[in-house]
């Protein structure tokens, strides 16, 4: 619900639609859902990986609709940073915060000079990168695929459904749906208001 409000938020602010900015949420759209479906990886302990690896997370965190953990797991770094901040060592957690921050500030300086020359196009990248990511929290699926990836089993392949029965689970479900894009357009409103 939050997502698919903030995608007609997004969308209200392009200004002027043209062949350029659907093509940019075409581009979105196929980025989002690729990295929606994307099959965890395992990668070795190299330690440049760990810089790398919070680079691209902190970039999650700066765009819409991506989540920095999930990326970690797509790029299979998820448990061995985990297990560096159990161990406490010291090394590898320096490296991945000193690529986050330098992912960090190096995105949001890209990310500004898009918005200030390419402001539709960058924009309607980003409405498509919230549509295609929409598939990976949608709430019903069916697991078609897992793997047992280090010591966690992993869904490899899964299809969105509609839920066959309303149990109240399913229907607090839809109602939070509601609550979060309600939610997201007052908001909206009142920063309008304000501003």
């Amino acid at each position: 619900g939050l997502m698919v409000a903030s995608v007609f938020v997004v969308a209200r602010r392009i200004d002027g639609w043209g062949l350029t900015a659907f093509v940019a949420v075409g581009l979105g759209l196929a980025a989002g859902y690729g990295i929606a479906v994307a099959v965890p990886a395992q990668t070795g302990p190299e330690l440049y990986k760990f810089a790398l690896s919070g680079a691209v997370a902190s970039v999650a965190m700066i765009l819409p609709g991506i989540s920095g953990s999930f990326l970690l797991v797509v790029m299979g770094k998820y448990q061995q940073v985990f297990g560096a901040v159990h161990e406490r060592e010291f090394g590898i957690i320096a490296l991945f915060g000193v690529g986050a921050v330098i992912g960090l500030l190096g995105f949001s300086r890209l990310l500004k000079r898009l918005l200030a020359r390419f402001h539709a196009e960058t924009m309607a990248f980003l409405v498509g990168l919230m549509l295609g990511s929409l598939r990976k929290v949608w709430p019903f699926r069916n697991v078609l695929e897992e793997k047992l990836i280090g010591s966690k089993v992993r869904v490899l392949r899964d299809e969105c459904v509609w839920p066959q029965d309303y149990s109240g689970e399913v229907l607090l479900s839809f109602v939070l749906m509601v609550v979060g894009a309600v939610l997201v357009l007052a908001l909206e409103r009142l920063g309008s208001e304000k501003s």
